[in-house]
């Protein structure tokens, strides 16, 4: 994963990470209000404190009374309220395994590279009607 332009770009492959993966652009300040939203939640006394893979999935007790900034990591809440996005490319027999982005020229620069050793080029660009990749070959 990297980060660009507010964004976190990341890999993702199949279930068994043996064939295709898609490229992911996830909004920094999305990913914050919904870390945040989770807490908040939580201190509320609604859901489950969501870390069960490091044991810590009981029930969330209303402490919406103390006082909670920014900076802080005391509740240590995983949440169930997740980020989500459409894939911005996918590659049905490519498995991505390293990811780098840029702007260069006021366009994303997205280099991945493959377990085949290959290096793949993508440039997006942004259009009155979104974001599209292109695919660049390198020279």
């Amino acid at each position: 994963m990297t980060e660009v332009d507010g964004h976190l770009v990341g890999i993702f492959t199949d279930d068994e990470g043996k064939r295709g993966s898609a490229i992911c652009f996830f909004q920094l300040e999305k990913i914050r209000l919904t870390f945040w939203y989770n807490i908040d939640r939580c201190r509320g006394g609604t859901d489950t404190i969501g870390l069960p893979h490091i044991g810590r999935d009981s029930k969330c007790i209303n402490k919406s009374h103390l006082p909670l900034s920014e900076d802080t990591c005391q509740l240590g809440v995983g949440g169930t309220i997740e980020v989500t996005q459409f894939a911005s490319i996918q590659f049905k027999e490519r498995l991505l395994t390293a990811i780098d982005a840029r702007i260069v020229l006021k366009k994303t620069l997205v280099i991945a590279g493959t377990n085949g050793g290959e290096i793949i080029q993508e440039i997006q660009s942004k259009t009155a009607a979104g974001a599209f990749f292109e695919v660049m070959p390198l020279m």
